[in-house]
């Protein structure tokens, strides 16, 4: 990790629907956040670098550099990392139904907890640190288009991993229908004609 003070930055004015807020962030070792929720919004994590342990009611999940964890509205979920972490945190609200890019985010998150990799984060920490600090209108552009990015990404690997899920079902399904099928041909009797053509051989 780059070596810098304990930063931790967050951006609410002039951000366009469905933006919430961005909130950059540094944890140092042994962090922990206890049991909480976000209950109208979206909480869409790109861990930068270092690690975090996501722990819901269900599930744990440990986020690497380069990957995005999204906490849905409602889920009670805690936070530890034991080396120290960074994050850039996007919150998506649903108050604005009709706009876009939250209708696409609720078809694609629902309400689970989601853990993904993203491609290759080139922003550098310490460039968005002096982006949110000074967020004049072209540093504001910049984030949101990295925003919009992670966003998107985050997306598309979500519905891509729900394809291959629902592909390798039917699948199953297929190889379970064609044993049953065989099964049922080996119970059945065979025709007589059949029968006759195979002794007389």
């Amino acid at each position: 990790m780059e070596k810098t003070k304990n930063v931790d930055v967050m951006l609410e004015r002039e951000l366009p629907t469905p933006f919430r807020m961005f909130h950059l962030f540094e944890r140092k070792p042994h962090y922990e956040m206890d049991f909480h929720q976000h209950e109208t919004f979206y909480h869409v994590n790109l861990v930068l670098s270092g690690e975090v342990r996501v722990i819901c009611k269900n599930e744990t999940a440990n986020i690497h550099q380069n990957q995005v964890f999204v906490v849905p509205p409602g889920l009670i979920h805690k936070l530890q990392s034991n080396g120290g972490y960074r994050q850039f945190g996007i919150d998506l609200t649903l108050e604005h139904k009709q706009e876009e890019l939250a209708v696409l985010a609720r078809g694609a998150f629902e309400n689970q907890f989601t853990v993904t990799p993203v491609r290759s984060v080139t922003e550098r920490f310490s460039s968005l640190e002096e982006k949110m600090r000074n967020p004049m209108p072209l540093n504001l552009l910049n984030l949101l288009n990295f925003a919009e990015r992670i966003v998107i990404d985050t997306m598309e690997a979500v519905l891509n991993q729900k394809k291959e899920s629902f592909s390798e079902k039917v699948t199953k399904i297929l190889q379970l229908a064609g044993i049953l099928e065989k099964s049922l041909l080996f119970l059945l009797p065979r025709p007589k004609s059949q029968t006759n053509f195979l002794f007389s051989v």
